[in-house]
């Protein structure tokens, strides 16, 4: 799983009311399904919307400012490391 998709709150209309609730990613990608905060309609992502789900995070995933911070930190932790020896 994708290090970036429990940070994610990804948007969804609810086929009911219209109203966009949103989840975390990760949980979206497990359970495929949603309940809307105002109606509580019960509903299954669809393919088309679960491969949009998909295609975000990983284009979240590889954006700049992940990989920039990832790297920071990963160098971070060598310095710190190198320092020790």
């Amino acid at each position: 799983m994708s290090s970036v998709a429990p940070l994610v709150q990804y948007p969804i209309p609810c086929p009911e009311c219209s109203f966009y609730t949103s989840n975390p990613a990760s949980v979206l990608l497990q359970s495929k399904t949603f309940e809307c905060r105002r109606c509580q309609h019960q509903q299954t992502l669809n393919e088309k919307q679960l491969a949009t789900l998909k295609k975000t995070v990983s284009h979240l995933q590889n954006c700049g400012l992940h990989q920039t911070s990832t790297n920071a930190l990963i160098d971070s932790e060598n310095a710190a490391s190198e320092s020790l020896t």
